[in-house]
C-alpha cells in the first residue's frame, strides 16, 4: 500500500500575526518581561530568523526595559501563536503516525513513537495558573534551607555545594554541579565526551549516582575509556590487541564501587523521557537520595530523534524537555553541544562564543551555565598532549571565566595546567 500524504501542518500558519506581534513588541519593548516565558521559537513557522534576532536584542536590553502594564493586544496575539503552533504540532504528529501506519513500521516501534510524540506535545498544552504564594511563606522555607545549610557545613567541615566537578577552577566558578541544564559545547576532536566522562568519574567517586545517556558511542567503548583513563591504557591500542589488557583488571576491582554508581544509556529514537526520569530517581535511591548527575551525549545527535522539520526546533525542545527533567528530578544535567567554527571565528583561532553554539535553538537562552571548549590561539603544549581553552561563557550562579587544560586524548585524560 502507497504511503499516504497526511500533512497538514501549513494549514496552520498566520505569517501576518507572526509579524504584527513583532511589531508590537519592538514599539513596546515593556512586553517583553511580561512575556518572555510564553515567548519561544516554536511559535514562528515563518519569522524564526526575525525573532532569534529580536529575542538577542531585548535581552541584551533587558535592564533598561520599563516595566509597563501587559497590552492586550499582544497577549491576544500570543494566544493565537500558541493555538497555530500546538496545532501544527498535532498535524506533524498525525503525519509522522500517517506514514507509519501505512508503511513497514513495526507496531511496537510505531506505539514507542506515539507515547514518545504525545509526551512531547503534551507541554504545549492550555497554560496553568501557577500557585501565588507570599514572600513571607517562601522565606520560611529559605531560612530552614540556609539553616540546614550551616549545619552540615560544621558537620562536615566543608563549604556546602553541588556535585563535585574535580577541577578546581571551575569548582570555585560554579560551586560544583547544581541542579539545573550545563551545557558543555565544543567542536569535533576537542575531547567534549572524554571530559563528561571524567565530570562523570569524579561525581561517582565523590558518592553521588551518574546516568550517561550516549547517542553518539556505545556503552562498552565509553566503559573501554573510563578504564584506560585509570590505567594510562590507550583505548585505540586495546582496542587493536596491542595494549596490556591485564592492566584493565587492577582499576575494575579497586573502583567498583565507583563503577556500580556510573550508569548508562545508549541513546536512540525510542527512548523515552519517562524512562530516564523513573531511571534518575532508582539511582537516587540507591544512593541514600544524593543528587545525580545526568550527562546526555549529546544535543545535536540526539534532535534528530525529534520530529521537527528544522534541527534548531527540535534542540530547542530537548533543551526544555530536559531543563524539565532535571527540575523534576532534583537532578544536574549535563548535556554536550556541538560548536559551530563560523561562530565566532574560532575555527581560524578566535575565541568561541555563545553564538558559535551549533543550532542553538533556545539552548543559550534555557541553559543554566554555557562552557565552551577549544583550542586556544596559542598553546605550549608537546604533541600528544594538547592544550585546551575552557570558557564559562554564561553562569547563572555567579562570576564567568576561563581556564586551561592540558588533554592527553591518547589517555583519555584532562588536566588543569600548572
Amino acid at each position: 500500500m502507497p504511503i499516504q500524504n497526511f500533512q497538514l501542518s501549513d494549514d496552520f500558519v498566520n505569517e501576518e500575526q507572526e509579524a504584527a506581534l513583532l511589531k508590537l513588541i519592538q514599539q513596546y519593548p515593556g512586553q517583553w518581561k511580561h512575556f518572555r516565558d510564553r515567548l519561544e521559537l516554536r511559535l514562528f513557522a515563518v519569522r524564526g530568523d526575525d525573532f532569534e534576532q529580536m529575542r538577542a536584542q531585548q535581552e541584551g536590553q533587558q535592564d533598561e526595559q520599563r516595566d509597563d502594564e501587559a497590552n492586550p493586544e499582544v497577549e491576544g496575539l500570543l494566544g493565537r501563536l500558541e493555538e497555530l503552533s500546538t496545532r501544527r504540532g498535532v498535524a506533524d504528529f498525525q503525519a509522522r503516525i500517517g506514514a507509519m501506519l501505512f508503511g513497514e513500521t513495526a507496531v511496537d516501534e510505531m506505539l514507542g513513537a506515539i507515547r514518545r510524540e504525545a509526551e512531547g506535545l503534551a507541554r504545549f498544552g492550555p497554560r496553568k495558573v501557577a500557585a501565588v504564594r507570599s514572600a513571607f511563606e517562601l522565606g520560611q522555607g529559605v531560612v530552614a534551607m540556609a539553616h540546614g545549610r550551616a549545619e552540615l557545613r560544621k558537620a562536615t567541615g566543608k563549604p556546602v555545594g553541588g556535585i563535585p566537578i574535580g577541577l578546581t577552577q571551575l569548582d570555585r566558578m560554579l560551586n560544583g554541579w547544581n541542579v539545573g541544564l550545563h551545557v558543555v559545547a565544543a567542536g569535533p576532536g576537542v575531547g567534549k565526551t572524554t571530559l563528561c566522562l571524567q565530570f562523570g568519574w569524579q561525581a561517582a567517586k565523590e558518592g553521588y549516582p551518574v546516568l550517561y545517556v550516549s547517542y553518539e558511542n556505545s556503552v562498552d567503548n565509553l566503559v573501554l575509556k573510563l578504564l584506560c583513563s585509570q590505567c594510562g591504557q590507550s583505548p585505540a591500542e586495546i582496542e587493536r590487541g596491542l595494549g596490556e589488557y591485564t592492566r584493565l583488571q587492577g582499576p575494575m576491582m579497586e573502583s567498583a564501587a565507583i563503577l556500580d554508581r556510573l550508569h548508562f544509556i545508549e541513546g536512540n529514537s525510542r527512548l523515552e523521557f519517562g524512562s530516564l526520569e523513573s531511571t534518575l530517581q532508582r539511582i537516587s535511591r540507591l544512593s541514600g537520595g544524593k543528587t545525580p548527575l545526568l550527562v546526555f551525549d549529546y544535543l545535536q545527535r540526539a534532535a534528530h530523534t525529534l520530529g521537527y522539520q528544522q534541527l534548531r526546533h527540535n534542540v530547542s525542545m530537548m533543551t526544555a524537555q530536559l531543563r524539565e527533567l532535571g527540575q523534576r528530578t532534583n537532578s544536574a544535567v549535563l548535556a554536550i553541544s556541538s560548536l559551530n567554527r563560523a561562530g565566532g571565528d574560532y575555527g581560524r583561532g578566535g575565541a568561541a562564543q555563545l553564538d558559535s553554539l551549533k543550532e542553538s535553538g533556545d539552548l543559550e537562552y534555557g541553559a543554566d551555565t554555557v562552557m565552551l571548549l577549544y583550542p586556544p590561539a596559542e598553546s605550549t603544549a608537546t604533541a600528544p598532549a594538547r592544550e585546551v581553552e575552557l570558557k564559562l561563557a554564561k553562569n547563572r550562579f555567579g562570576p564567568v571565566g576561563s581556564l586551561r587544560l592540558i588533554f592527553r586524548p591518547d589517555l583519555g585524560v584532562f588536566r588543569e595546567r600548572v
